[in-house]
């Protein structure tokens, strides 16, 4: 049990440290004007009852969906949802306290080519999971498969 406690503080601690330098990378090219266009566009527009969420698998390949915005409803669970309607393979971990992250998107796994699935919410990356984020009227959702810059 000690070994795995050693283990889960190792994992918080580099995923505390990945997103805190990640979100200074995002920061300066979400600052440049780096979206993509389908969602600059959906921003400029009144969507006050949505939530709209992007899911990049690669540079080529980004999907857009719209959805109705629910009070308490979790980032994991539309994501979840989203991945069932389009016949999307599906995975998550739980990692009890530091909550559950998806490990598979459709055909992208964790850890291939050193990429793994992350989110930001209105061009800023939370630092918690998926399933403690809970969606607010007019965000903007944006999971990349990206490498990590570690």
């Amino acid at each position: 049990m000690n070994t795995f406690r050693k283990i889960l503080a190792v994992v918080i601690i580099f995923t505390a440290g990945y997103f805190l330098g990640q979100s200074q990378i995002i920061s300066q090219n979400f600052n440049s004007g780096a979206l993509p266009n389908n969602i600059q566009n959906i921003n400029q527009t009144n969507q006050s009852d949505k939530v709209l969420i992007s899911l990049a698998f690669d540079q080529n390949n980004t999907s857009l969906y719209s959805r109705d915005w629910q009070a308490n409803l979790s980032l994991l669970a539309v994501t979840k949802n989203l991945a069932e309607e389009n016949n999307l393979a599906f995975e998550i971990k739980d990692y009890a306290e530091m909550g559950v992250l998806i490990t598979q998107i459709g055909d992208k796994i964790n850890g291939q080519d050193n990429k793994y699935w992350q989110y930001w919410v209105n061009q800023q990356q939370p630092l918690i999971s998926a399933d403690k984020y809970i969606l607010q009227p007019q965000d903007i959702v944006e999971w990349k498969f990206e490498a990590s810059q570690m």
